[in-house]
């Protein structure tokens, strides 16, 4: 049995089949975490699990040049990682026309290299702070809203990779003035720390350190059947990898929690990972 694929059936169970997001001391989740999760409300970039030291900048998206001002332009980029000393991007452009539909755009981008001298941008380390707007209405009365707020942020030490993040992100909508309007807010808070036994080798052997929590709310008008809220908990413990073994971790647990149940996976390095819900083996 593949684990991820149990993640994803206790996760659409809980979605789906409950619709009940935590709120309060019942259930499985800690509950001074999950409220912060809930206040937050986002979801971060997902941290790669194997490939420590190599956690993927948040890629570029395009828009409209007349939308953004560039600053500095050109940015500094010594190292030629793709990623600026210190470079933002600020967007300002309200009801702007485009085929029949006006937008707004709203916000900043910030992309902070730490270390310019080191040509990989997971080895000098990085930070992006994102505070954005996009509003769109069409002719015909339609149209929708999306926000992201927050940071991902890798840092490097001389013995660590820590990457942490807290965003949250928001869509609403609707597609005419007399049908449902919707929206989907989703939130959330990521520690993850690679400790490799030997920095000039980092994929090769280490432990893991991981925990966090992902929200997310929807809601339609005049649908409750529609409407589902979940936060989802995930922590490791004494979980170490080693690029020698079949399931390249070689000991340790992961365990991922929602107010409908728990799924745990501990592996072994050329063993069968023993995945379990709610401590019953499956």
């Amino acid at each position: 049995y593949h684990p991820i694929a149990y993640l994803f059936a206790l996760v659409l169970t809980t979605a789906c089949g409950s619709g009940k997001f935590y709120d309060g001391p019942v259930g499985t989740l800690d509950s001074t975490n999950a409220a912060s999760v809930k206040s937050q409300l986002a979801t971060s970039a997902t941290v790669s699990f194997t490939k420590p030291g190599e956690v993927a900048a948040p890629a570029r998206a395009s828009y409209p040049s007349a939308c953004y001002t560039k600053s500095p332009d050109p940015e500094v980029d010594a190292d030629g990682d793709g990623i600026g000393l210190a470079t933002t991007f600020t967007f300002d452009c309200a009801d702007t026309a485009s085929g029949g539909s006006t937008y707004t755009m709203k916000g900043s981008f910030k992309g902070t290299d730490k270390n310019d001298t080191m040509g990989s941008n997971h080895d000098g380390g990085w930070r992006f702070d994102i505070d954005y707007n996009f509003t769109l209405a069409t002719s015909r009365a339609s149209g929708g809203s999306y926000t992201l707020k927050g940071f991902f942020d890798l840092t490097k030490s001389a013995t660590t990779y820590v990457y942490q993040s807290d965003f949250q992100s928001q869509f609403s909508g609707s597609s005419s003035p007399d049908r449902a309007t919707y929206s989907l807010t989703t939130g959330s808070t990521w520690n993850h720390t690679i400790t490799p036994d030997d920095m000039a080798a980092p994929k090769e052997k280490g432990s893991i350190t991981f925990g966090g929590f992902w929200g997310y709310k929807i809601s339609v008008t005049a649908r409750a059947d529609a409407n589902q809220e979940l936060v989802l908990q995930g922590s490791s413990e004494g979980l170490k990898y080693d690029a020698a073994c079949s399931n390249f971790y070689k000991e340790g647990t992961i365990t991922f929690k929602a107010a409908s149940g728990t799924l745990t996976m501990t592996y072994g390095c050329d063993a069968a990972t023993v995945v379990k819900l709610d401590g019953t083996t499956i």
